[in-house]
């Protein structure tokens, strides 16, 4: 019953049942667990992040992907051990825990996605990352990547602040001149779906045609992967310092615009995931982020994007880009696919 008041997003009432029910068996791993979701999401750092720490004891654990390594977990102390630190969970994940990184007082080894190679290097070059799978050099202590909040004793108050990574100008400047095609007006980047083996992306990913509401009036560039349009999230990142504004849904692109601190429009649905506090607009993990929440069965995707709509209009003046013998969403097609070939 708690985990269905978690997915309506009411997460005091889940404390409730879990509360009274952590005093009948104390111990229970997976009460734990799903009670440190409930405290973060009312934003409660204190009681949620020890508890979280649960997960690698959860039957399902594996998913986590969880290191059997012989060396001992680092305590959160400065140190002169190395510290291997390997990367959980998704490439979200990832990026939104970089941050911690610079406050870690001894020589590192960071284990991450060969895709996020360039972009870590790049950002924390006296630090080594090696990408997952890649022979891990001799290290002292270990820690998992999404503990560092936990070993920091993070509040909301106490998140390092973004943003915290840059590219470089000349990678900037070569996706701006492949944005030059584009018609004058705002432009706008766009994410509709994630990775479709997330255990939640069929109520995370938008239809495509649920964009239609807003598709008309603005520039859009498609920030999908699928298009095969970049080899890395260094590619992402630079296209993405050439926008006004990213428009996505709970995907690492988000993550990686928030880091980079450009203006994000976050899509969200009911019963997301508790990091961004039910209810809140904003996030302290990302100044630059506004988040809609669906926060109801009865709001549609689509009713949700007239909201996203009528605050677009606030900001920007509608500039119209279709041509008269195409829609809309045929001559956002044309932008996109003009952006992807030059």
């Amino acid at each position: 019953m708690a985990c269905v008041y978690l997915l309506v997003e009411k997460p005091k009432e889940a404390l409730k049942i879990l509360n009274k029910a952590l005093i009948i068996d104390p111990t229970n791993i997976e009460l734990r667990w799903v009670a440190g979701n409930a405290y973060m999401a009312i934003g409660d750092f204190d009681n949620a992040l020890p508890r979280m720490e649960m997960r690698s004891f959860l039957s399902n654990a594996k998913i986590y992907g969880h290191k059997i390594q012989s060396k001992p977990m680092w305590d959160g102390q400065p140190t002169d051990e190395t510290i291997f630190i390997w990367s959980e969970q998704g490439f979200g994940d990832t990026i939104q825990m970089l941050r911690y990184l610079p406050l870690i007082k001894a020589k590192l080894i960071v284990e991450v996605d060969a895709q996020l190679i360039r972009l870590c290097r790049r950002n924390f070059p006296n630090i080594t990352f090696i990408r997952q799978g890649e022979e891990i050099p001799v290290y002292d202590l270990q820690c998992s990547l999404m503990s560092l909040p936990y070993l920091f004793r993070t509040n909301r108050y106490s998140i390092p602040k973004a943003p915290y990574l840059s590219i470089n100008q000349e990678l900037i400047e070569h996706w701006g001149e492949r944005l030059r095609v584009l018609p004058k007006g705002p432009k706008l980047g766009l994410v509709w779906k994630g990775n479709i083996l997330h255990g939640r992306d069929n109520i995370r990913s938008i239809p495509f045609d649920a964009f239609n509401t807003i598709a008309e009036d603005y520039n859009f560039v498609s920030l999908q992967w699928e298009e095969n349009l970049f080899e890395d999230f260094a590619d992402t990142a630079a296209l993405m310092k050439n926008l006004d504004l990213i428009i996505t849904i709970d995907s690492a692109p988000a993550h990686l615009a928030g880091a980079l601190g450009i203006p994000t429009w976050m899509l969200i649905p009911m019963g997301c995931d508790p990091r961004w506090m039910y209810s809140k607009p904003t996030t302290p993990w990302y100044p630059t982020m506004r988040i809609f929440d669906k926060k109801s069965e009865k709001i549609t995707w689509s009713s949700l994007l007239e909201t996203v709509r009528s605050e677009l209009i606030k900001i920007y003046s509608p500039q119209l880009v279709g041509i008269p013998t195409q829609g809309p969403w045929d001559h956002w097609a044309d932008n996109t696919q003009t952006v992807r070939a030059s």
